[in-house]
């Protein structure tokens, strides 16, 4: 094929590959390497995850995003090992899985060369799908997993925000103000039409059960985010059993209202689950009512951490059900999806937007 028409794969379900192909033999197993230029290739990724957006507002806002995840990937290099620097995958960006179109093109023509920086430097701009009308401080959502700390140190430009004017809603970390925020509905969110601006779920007997065995399963890979209480101090310790659940409660959270730790009382042990990834790993569910009052399916865990509970127990003492109210979608921390296209909607410049929800950031042109 000529170099307009690009180059097919009749047996791999992609489009058109464009510009260089490398092939490469490794361990029994082709590895097919496409060389092209990065504004080409943010083009794509914006074709393969940004087609349920119309507006070119927010597909210059998202080519942003994603020119500067693509730019901190090649400056980390992890693929040199196979002479790349991404792959197509979720793990980095989602690459090549559809076809261009030309309001695509204009979004990427029209950010030519724009990234993201805070003091001085390329930053990582997470992003999540919907807030609960606010977004969480980083370093109360993620441990660091190298050394297993948390919590860790916010990143200067990924800092708690709401997008809302009025203050009632002050402190969420008392749990008395999370109670009500995450209960409310009528509040002046850009979000609060957003299916998961508001939703809620009831843990019964059998789900709670499950929780023991979570923790026990998970405990096997993030020894170092679950501590047991020995002697009123919670230290580090095998969790073989935690028994049956007596009781949950909420021992910090985040600026946000997010859950960072939260406190299982079993008959046999008592563990303390810390960040946003352990928490959500250990409350499984099976359906979830959404702000529109429906019922969502097949949802394997906690929405978000972003939640309060009421708890019922029975004759002897035991949870016997938690009913849970809560907000969001996602980690909630940097740009939340929804937000920026209402933000679009009410006419804001893709400066604006990128500005509102990345903190001590600077717009640049690097070429």
């Amino acid at each position: 094929n000529s170099k307009d028409e690009g180059i097919l794969f009749e047996n791999l379900k992609k489009p058109i590959f464009y510009e260089k192909l490398e092939i490469t033999k490794i361990n029994d197993k082709y590895v097919i390497i496409n060389q092209i230029n990065i504004e080409k290739y943010v083009e794509s990724v914006l074709a393969s995850n940004g087609s349920e957006y119309k507006d070119l507002e927010m597909l210059k806002v998202l080519s942003i995003i994603y020119r500067t995840t693509a730019i901190n990937y090649i400056k980390e290099n992890e693929l040199k090992g196979i002479g790349a620097n991404l792959d197509d995958s979720a793990k980095y960006q989602i690459y090549n899985n559809k076809q261009s179109d030309e309001i695509f093109k204009q979004a990427v023509e029209q950010t030519k060369g724009i990234i993201l920086t805070s003091e001085g430097s390329v930053i990582k701009p997470t992003y999540f799908s919907h807030s609960p009308g606010v977004t969480g401080n980083s370093g109360e959502i993620w441990a660091n997993r190298d050394y297993y700390s948390y919590p860790t140190e916010n990143k200067p430009y990924l800092l708690h925000i709401k997008d809302f004017e009025d203050n009632i809603y002050e402190n969420l970390q008392e749990e008395v103000n999370s109670n009500i925020f995450y209960k409310t509905k009528d509040i002046n969110s850009i979000e609060k039409d957003s299916k998961w601006f508001r939703w809620s779920t009831t843990l019964e007997e059998s789900d709670i059960l499950k929780i023991s065995d979570n923790i026990k399963e998970i405990y096997k890979d993030e020894k170092y985010l679950i501590k047991t209480l020995d002697n009123n101090n919670y230290i580090y310790k095998p969790v073989d059993n935690v028994g049956k659940i007596k009781d949950i409660n909420v021992k910090k959270r985040g600026e946000a209202g997010n859950i960072m730790e939260l406190e299982i009382v079993g008959d046999n042990n008592t563990v303390l689950l810390m960040s946003d990834l352990i928490i959500k790993k250990v409350i499984t569910l099976k359906s979830v009512i959404d702000n529109n009052g429906e019922i969502v399916q097949n949802v394997n865990s906690v929405p978000s951490t972003y939640f309060v509970f009421d708890k019922i127990y029975d004759n002897n003492g035991y949870l016997k059900k938690i009913t849970l109210y809560g907000g969001g979608y996602g980690h909630c921390v940097g740009l939340s999806l929804y937000g920026a296209n209402q933000m679009v909607k009410n006419g804001k410049t893709y400066e604006e937007i990128l500005s509102r929800y990345y903190k001590n950031i600077d717009i640049v042109n690097i070429y």
